[in-house]
C-alpha cells in the first residue's frame, strides 16, 4: 500500500511539475511573439479621450513614445509628471499616452494634469485591452520608444525617469 501511494504522489508531482514547464515555456513564446510584433510600430485602432478615432496609421514618423498608464497608479503620475517638460522640449516628438481605466477616470486625470490631447500628446482609452494586448502589457506604467522610421528602440518595463528617455530620444537625432 505504501508504494502504491508513493507511485501516486510521484506521479502527481510530475504532473504538476510538467504543467508548470508548460506553462513557462508558453508565457516565454508569448514574450517572443510579441517582440517580435511590436519591433515596428503595428496597427491598432483605438478611441481618443475626446470619443474620435486613432489608428496607428496616423504616425508617420517617430520619434514616438507611447506610455501605458492608469490615472489611479502612483509610479504612472510620478512618470507622466516628470515626462510633460519632455513632451515640450522635443518638437518632433509624438507622444500617445494609452490607459485602459474608464474614460471619466481618464478625463478627470486630464483635468488635474493640464493634458491636453493633440497631434502630439494623443491621449487614448483601451477598456477593451486591446493595445494591452497587442504590445503585450502586463504592468503600467510601461514606456515605448520608437525611432524616426518606426522601429522599437527600448521598452521600459515599470516607471522611468524623463533622463533615461532623453538618453534614448538624444541617441536618435
Amino acid at each position: 500500500m505504501r508504494v502504491k501511494i508513493m507511485i501516486l504522489v510521484l506521479i502527481t508531482t510530475a504532473i504538476v511539475f510538467a504543467i508548470l514547464i508548460s506553462g513557462i515555456a508558453k508565457k516565454v513564446q508569448h514574450k517572443k511573439d510579441a517582440i517580435e510584433i511590436i519591433r515596428t510600430l503595428p496597427y491598432f485602432n483605438l478611441k481618443r479621450v475626446n470619443g474620435n478615432e486613432f489608428n496607428s496609421d496616423e504616425v508617420r514618423q517617430g520619434p514616438l513614445l507611447i506610455v501605458f498608464f492608469h490615472p489611479e497608479c502612483e509610479h504612472c503620475r510620478y512618470e507622466i509628471d516628470d515626462l510633460i517638460t519632455l513632451f515640450n522640449n522635443y518638437g518632433d516628438l509624438t507622444s500617445i499616452l494609452i490607459s485602459h481605466a474608464p474614460l471619466r477616470v481618464i478625463h478627470e486625470y486630464i483635468e488635474k494634469t493640464g493634458l491636453h490631447d493633440s497631434d502630439r500628446l494623443v491621449i487614448l482609452s483601451d477598456e477593451e485591452l486591446i493595445a494591452r494586448e497587442l504590445f503585450s502589457i502586463e504592468n503600467v506604467p510601461t514606456t515605448l520608444i520608437y525611432n524616426r522610421d518606426l522601429m522599437l528602440l527600448r521598452r521600459f518595463d515599470g516607471e522611468v525617469k524623463s533622463v533615461a528617455i532623453s538618453k534614448c530620444l538624444d541617441d536618435i537625432d
